[in-house]
């Protein structure tokens, strides 16, 4: 006999433990890598880029869009090299 729980959760958890679950998921069938084997080629998320950088979203988006920020697609997940943001930054310094 199957025993349902009911609990009051935030929507921010619930939707963590759904993300968590999908990738798990997504994981097993080898379609995905898991977040620990990306970070070791170097890569960041769209997010962790603009920290990176210290710009704003819609900046961000204009210089991917114009080509000046490549992006990596991989496992349905789009991702930036460190050596690219890398270039992009010093194509900014002045001389």
């Amino acid at each position: 006999m199957n025993t349902i729980l009911m609990t009051s959760i935030e929507v921010e958890e619930l939707q963590n433990m759904i993300d968590k679950a999908v990738e798990k998921s997504i994981i097993s069938t080898g379609i995905l890598k898991p977040k620990n084997e990306i970070d070791k080629l170097n890569l960041l998320t769209k997010k962790e880029a603009i920290e990176l950088l210290k710009i704003s979203r819609p900046s961000f988006d204009k210089y991917c869009k114009a080509n000046r920020i490549k992006s990596i697609l991989l496992g349905g997940r789009v991702l930036f090299d460190m050596k690219d943001l890398q270039s992009f930054i010093n194509s900014y310094k002045t001389k």
